[in-house]
């Protein structure tokens, strides 16, 4: 997950300092964040957000995503748009790895944390976006997740990578509308994918998510 604008240059050092510490605050006051033992938890600082892989399933990021949102909503009331904090979010399922950095230190890398700052890079104030394999697990578990959790477009990534995403949102949390970012290379397939039926699509990916 990233804080929308948080590089925009006539903001004050001190009130981008603000938002990163507001965000953090709000992670680590949901519960579905305070439920995960930290062992279980892959946390990686990005400056303007981070990047959080859970161990324990594909729902905590979803339920971490929409309960983020809320209380988001809650700080934002009454707030002018300078002091607001606004998200966009990117879910993934996949592969990462323990690097050695510099000082002999830990660090993360891998094709799925890869992957998840390129879906997040398509989305816009508010998006909830899920790559293909997240989005297909959690639909086949619930109604309530497949009423959710809807198909957008597919877009062409670097390499010249295909991939359809996902979008969730609902009254209170995502942002229903499309993103405005790769709308110029959506494809025929996106376009009949985001029609209703009654056949899920499936596709193959190896991917990581990321709360950005």
């Amino acid at each position: 997950m990233d804080i929308v604008g948080l590089s925009d240059t006539s903001m004050s050092t001190k009130t981008q300092i603000k938002k990163i510490e507001t965000l953090n605050k709000c992670i680590s006051d949901c519960t579905s964040f305070k439920s995960v033992p930290i062992n279980s938890l892959l946390l990686l600082p990005t400056g303007d957000g981070c990047c959080i892989g859970f161990m324990q399933g594909p729902e905590l990021p979803s339920l971490l995503a929409v309960e983020l949102h809320t209380k988001l909503a809650v700080y934002n009331k009454g707030k002018i748009p300078s002091e607001t904090v606004r998200m966009r979010i990117g879910l993934h399922s996949g592969n990462y790895f323990l690097v050695n950095d510099l000082l002999g230190q830990q660090n993360t890398w891998g094709p799925g944390i890869i992957y998840a700052r390129r879906v997040m890079d398509f989305g816009d104030d508010g998006h909830i976006l899920l790559s293909p394999s997240l989005a297909e697990d959690l639909r086949s578990l619930s109604d309530e997740y497949n009423a959710i959790i809807r198909p957008v477009h597919d877009v062409i990534l670097k390499h010249g990578t295909t991939m359809l995403f996902y979008s969730a949102y609902g009254e209170d949390f995502g942002n229903s509308k499309h993103p405005e970012k790769g709308a110029s290379v959506r494809s025929k397939y996106g376009e009949e994918a985001a029609i209703p039926t009654s056949k899920f699509l499936f596709i193959n990916y190896s991917i990581f998510f990321k709360l950005i």
